[in-house]
């Protein structure tokens, strides 16, 4: 792709990045809530898991000792 095209392209897609809405949220409100509460408990951790759209809630301790075994 020539140069002038890559900005064109670029320039378009900026376009409607910009007029794009926000994702619609995939948690109801009392999942949120109770996500929101769980992280402020300063004994567990919420971790993206390795694979997959997943959600992990482990103990400090716990993700220290695993840690430490890798």
């Amino acid at each position: 792709m020539n140069p002038d095209e890559a900005e064109e392209l670029r320039s378009e897609v900026m376009g409607i990045l910009r007029f794009a809405g926000d994702p619609k949220p995939n948690l109801s409100k009392m999942e949120s809530q109770a996500l929101s509460e769980l992280k402020g408990i300063k004994s567990i951790m919420v971790l993206p898991a390795d694979k997959g759209r997943v959600t992990v809630i482990m103990e400090k301790q716990t993700m220290n000792r695993k840690s430490k075994a890798c």
